[in-house]
């Protein structure tokens, strides 16, 4: 009896469907997906700017650290050799100013190839002095946003990305 009862209660029941809203573009969500992207991207590329100006000089200081302190316990032929390699590295990824850097490679080339071993004390003045260098030549962050650009379209040429790759490949000129 309690189902019967029941059933009548159901079917006079007005009951309110609504109608499903038709599948449609979410514009405001794909424009916000597209700005989180775009941030992201910004945020990577300020980042790996600010690696590339601060890490590589960071790196050769640490490396001349240890070359001044293991210059007590070697030979200084070997920390010569050594200083030379770390003055071609900072020659190779730009660290040191034009002005710094040929007084600096005048003073290391006579250590690493002159007629005289020199003193560890000589090599330890030229890292100090090699250092010093390396502190003033740091660039500003504001030079690192600056060079941003110029970063970027290095990055892409070593990967073949590049306006003149790009030109050949529609072009059909491929090497």
């Amino acid at each position: 009896m309690a189902d019967t009862q029941a059933m009548q209660m159901a079917e006079n029941t007005l009951i309110d469907i609504e109608v499903p809203m038709p599948p449609g573009i979410d514009w405001l969500g794909g424009l916000l997906m597209l700005g989180w992207g775009l941030l992201a991207v910004l945020v990577v590329l300020l980042l790996g700017t600010m690696v590339w100006f601060v890490w590589r000089r960071a790196q050769l200081y640490w490396r001349l650290e240890r070359l001044k302190r293991a210059l007590a316990k070697s030979s200084s032929e070997h920390g010569a050799v050594q200083l030379y390699q770390a003055l071609q590295t900072a020659k190779r990824h730009d660290l040191l100013t034009s002005d710094a850097e040929a007084p600096l490679k005048q003073a290391i080339d006579q250590a690493c190839f002159g007629p005289k071993t020199v003193s560890r004390e000589t090599l330890s003045s030229l890292i100090q002095t090699f250092q010093a260098e390396l502190k003033a030549a740091a660039p500003s962050m504001g030079d690192a946003v600056r060079a941003l650009p110029t970063i970027v379209r290095t990055g892409l040429k070593r990967l073949g990305l590049g306006r003149a790759n790009a030109e050949q490949t529609l072009r059909g000129n491929h090497k």
